[in-house]
C-alpha cells in the first residue's frame, strides 16, 4: 500500500485530497484545500513511485493491479476513466461514486481498452451505520449500475455483494477474492 509519512496508519485528510478527482472550476477554495488532487497523486505514482519500485524490483508494467476501498476505489475509477492503461486490473471495493454528486462519472469514457479486468464489490450493509454521508450514498446500487455500464464499455467486470459486510469491513471480505482473481490471471 501507499502510505504517508505522518506515522499513522491512515492520514484521512491527505487521503481525501489525493484520491478525489478534480473539482469543478467554480468550487470554493475551502473545498480545494480538502479535495481534488487525484491528478497530482497520479503523477507521483507515475513519475516517482514507479521509478523507485522499478529500481528495486522486476515489475511487469503491462500487468499491474490497483486495489482501493472507498475514496481509494474512487481514485481507481478516476484512473480507469482517464488513463486506463495505468493498470490492467482494477480491484475496487465500496467505491465512493456518490462523492460530489457522482462527479467521477464526468470522466466516464465511451469505451475501454480490451483486456481490462475490473472487480467491484460492496458490503450488503453499506450505508446502514447511521452515518448520513453513507446512508444517502446508495453505494451498493451505484456500484451495481456502474458494473453494468463498464461491462457494456467492453471491460471484464464482476460485481460482488459481500454478505454481512459494512463499509468498514468490506475490504477485508473482498481481499481474498481479489487475491484469488489476481492469482488466476497472473498464472495464465
Amino acid at each position: 500500500g501507499i502510505g504517508y509519512t505522518g506515522g499513522t496508519i491512515r492520514d484521512l485528510s491527505q487521503r481525501a485530497l489525493d484520491y478525489t478527482p478534480p473539482l469543478p472550476d467554480n468550487a470554493p477554495e475551502s473545498e480545494r484545500k480538502q479535495y481534488g488532487q487525484a491528478d497530482r497523486f497520479s503523477r507521483f505514482i507515475d513519475d516517482e513511485l514507479s521509478a523507485l519500485l522499478d529500481s528495486k524490483y522486476r515489475i511487469d508494467t503491462q500487468n499491474q493491479a490497483v486495489f482501493g476501498h472507498s475514496f481509494g476505489a474512487l481514485y481507481g475509477l478516476y484512473s480507469l476513466f482517464t488513463r486506463p492503461e495505468r493498470f490492467r486490473h482494477y480491484l475496487l471495493v465500496s467505491p465512493s461514486i456518490w462523492w460530489q454528486d457522482r462527479r467521477v462519472l464526468d470522466w466516464l469514457p465511451d469505451t475501454l481498452p480490451q483486456g481490462i479486468g475490473i472487480r467491484l464489490g460492496a458490503g450488503e450493509h453499506e450505508g446502514r451505520n447511521n452515518r448520513p454521508d453513507q446512508t444517502s450514498s446508495g453505494m451498493v446500487a451505484q456500484a451495481k449500475i456502474l458494473a453494468g455500464t463498464l461491462h457494456h464499455l467492453g471491460a471484464d467486470v464482476r460485481f460482488t455483494l459481500y454478505p454481512n459486510a459494512n463499509h468498514g469491513n468490506a475490504p477485508f471480505y473482498a481481499l481474498t477474492d481479489c487475491i484469488e482473481y489476481l492469482r488466476n490471471v497472473w498464472q495464465r
